[in-house]
């Protein structure tokens, strides 16, 4: 399954994918994850938590995530949203889109650190990245974690499992 954004314009009236809800602590186990996504496309939501969430059922063909592991994705298309919602030790990684109306993916990890720097981090984008010119732009951002889309489920949890080792 390839994540790409479709050009369907339709709104859709479940947004339940879009944002779950007041976030709460997690109970602390070893055998599951909470990743907070943040990107302002419907359709890479959707398909990234479905995949994600539906992959830990998967572990007899992928071998990508150990069984018993238990992936937990939130969702949000509006990085102010995600940011009004976040609290500390809840996630374990944020998958944040670079490009979104209002704030960029950078400003909302900027921000997001200052209530909790714990969780690792991962950025999205459809677009080539400059370096220099990002280092310019946030010269305190020390991420190596990129991700360009359009990615496979499998490279995603795959990406996601070399981050949280």
């Amino acid at each position: 399954m390839i994540a790409t954004a479709s050009n369907n314009n339709s709104k859709k009236d479940n947004n339940s994918y879009r944002h779950e809800g007041e976030t709460q602590k997690r109970e602390p186990s070893a055998a599951t994850y909470r990743i907070l996504l943040v990107d302002d496309d419907d359709d890479i939501l959707l398909t990234f938590k479905e995949g994600l969430e539906e992959e830990q059922h998967d572990v007899d063909k992928s071998k990508i995530f150990v069984d018993g592991v238990k992936i937990q994705v939130d969702t949000f298309a509006d990085p102010k949203e995600a940011l009004s919602s976040f609290k500390a030790g809840v996630y374990d990684l944020l998958l944040l889109d670079i490009r979104m109306q209002g704030m960029n993916g950078f400003e909302l990890y900027e921000e997001l650190k200052k209530i909790d720097d714990k969780p690792k981090v991962c950025f999205i984008t459809a677009y080539e990245l400059y370096y220099e010119a990002l280092k310019k732009d946030f010269p305190k951002l020390d991420v190596g974690c990129f991700i360009k889309k359009p990615i496979s489920i499998e490279d995603l949890a795959t990406k996601i499992t070399e981050e949280l080792a």
